[in-house]
């Protein structure tokens, strides 16, 4: 469940140094790029012996009613200090129904994203990183009455290498009156082919500038059947990795750090037909101190002909 984390900790460097940038990068400050703490949880909202939080604060209020929200205070709880942006991993225990939660900077007007999606009676995890607001607090709002937990993982210090943003939509290929991207691009395309893929663009949109790497909330809507789609830098060569999976008729979010590739562009390919949503939260700054690669298989269990990892260690 500390999924995002533990990419984090899997593929990235990060550093105390300052950083020399080159032409067009970002000098950054020294300095953690981003500060790992122990998983603590900060919100559980049931009520039971062990349905505590780290400090007491934010435990026991009962389920967060439909299309209503905690303004949850970060700052300042389980080590976070000066952060601009929280790494947060974000539960939906029972909703009564389907739909989706949002978590944004309080103080900002709630945008047009969903964090986690849920079906009525589910528990659903996801990895976000949330921009924090005013008074040190992020906002949680949820479609559906649910009880929400949420545990921190780590945070972004200001000027901390990672660029956090306030949620936005930037692929959508559903179509709807609601289903809008934040700047009318790649919407409404239809669901993507089994086989197919979409070459989209993160360079420029929603505030990403110079970015070695964005942040995403990457979300399957639908599948024809069981799959899997796989996020990766244009122009390079597809990996043997998922980055969501995905079973028929279901909706699956994931985060998922990808490295920026040829035009500014990041590739999203799909196993079965599906629609694809993305949402992105933050981006790493050329430069910022944080080191994305290509997606690598690094652990497989299972025994086959394609079960494989890069390096032929922890596979089988």
């Amino acid at each position: 469940m500390k999924r995002l984390l533990g990419l984090l900790s899997g593929v990235l460097a990060v550093t105390s140094a300052v950083i020399v940038a080159g032409p067009g990068a970002r000098a950054q400050a020294a300095g953690p790029a981003i500060v790992p703490v122990v998983p603590g949880r900060i919100l559980e909202t049931r009520q039971g012996p062990n349905d505590k939080t780290v400090d007491g604060l934010f435990q026991g209020a009962g389920a967060v009613a439909a299309g209503g929200e905690v303004a949850l205070t970060v700052e300042g709880r389980h080590g976070v200090s000066g952060a601009a942006a929280v790494m947060l991993n974000v539960t939906a225990v029972g909703p009564d129904a389907a739909g989706f939660l949002t978590v944004y900077p309080c103080g900002s007007a709630r945008p047009l994203s969903s964090s986690v999606n849920y079906a009525a009676g589910q528990v659903v995890p996801n990895a976000v990183l949330a921009k924090v607001g005013e008074g040190g607090k992020v906002c949680i709002w949820t479609k559906a009455a649910t009880h929400v937990l949420v545990d921190v993982t780590g945070f972004v210090p200001v000027g901390g290498g990672v660029s956090p943003v306030v949620p936005g939509r930037i692929l959508e290929t559903r179509q709807g009156p609601n289903d809008k991207t934040v700047d009318g691009l790649f919407q409404g395309a239809g669901a993507v082919a089994a086989g197919g893929e979409v070459a989209l663009t993160v360079e420029g949109r929603h505030g990403v500038s110079g970015a070695a790497a964005v942040m995403l909330n990457v979300t399957a809507v639908g599948p024809d059947a069981a799959g899997f789609l796989t996020v990766y830098p244009c122009g390079s060569a597809r990996p043997l990795s998922s980055s969501v999976n995905y079973a028929a008729g279901q909706v699956v979010p994931n985060a998922v750090l990808a490295k920026v590739g040829e035009g500014g562009k990041v590739c999203i390919w799909t196993k079965a037909a599906t629609h694809v949503l993305v949402d992105v939260t933050g981006f790493v700054p050329v430069g910022g101190g944080v080191s994305p690669v290509v997606p690598g298989r690094i652990l497989e269990t299972r025994q086959g002909p394609n079960d494989k990892t890069v390096d032929g260690l922890f596979q089988g």
